[in-house]
């Protein structure tokens, strides 16, 4: 029985074995103009191995292959970096693994912000907003915050 991933795993690399020189020239262009966007927009949150997965599955995508196959630059542009962010936005939202890769992330640095929130605060500053029943939203306003500032 072959699972469903397996199979699109084959008929990547059916498509990659069968690419020309220039084709896999043009391919490895869109792959390192793709890993850029993803360091840019994700930074650290997206592990090691779950950028390679995305980078790998850039040939699926039909404006990416197009561009491989014909070198026509009008829907994907390597030499443009920032036109790679809203793909690379795309594939990891159609990558469960990745989404729950940044889930992971965003939590553990969560609580290393709510975690340093709370040490970083006064004794007597703690006291005054849990008695007046402010603390937690304060944390939670301060993490949202570095949260944002995060790439």
């Amino acid at each position: 029985m072959a699972f469903e991933s397996t199979q699109e795993l084959v008929e990547q690399y059916k498509v990659l074995d069968n690419l020309t020189a220039s084709e896999k020239a043009r391919l490895h262009e869109c792959e390192v103009s793709l890993e850029v966007a993803l360091r840019q927009k994700f930074g650290a949150r997206l592990s090691e191995i779950m950028v390679q997965d995305v980078v790998g599955s850039i040939a699926r995508d039909p404006d990416v292959f197009h561009y491989i196959i014909t070198g026509d630059s009008t829907l994907v542009n390597p030499n443009h970096r920032a036109s790679f962010l809203p793909l690379a936005d795309s594939l990891v939202q159609g990558n469960e693994l990745a989404l729950r890769n940044l889930a992971f992330s965003d939590a553990t640095l969560r609580t290393k912000l709510e975690t340093e929130y709370m040490q970083n605060l006064k004794p007597e500053t703690r006291i005054k907003y849990d008695r007046d029943g402010s603390l937690m939203e304060r944390m939670a306003a301060h993490v949202e915050a570095e949260l944002d500032k995060q790439p």
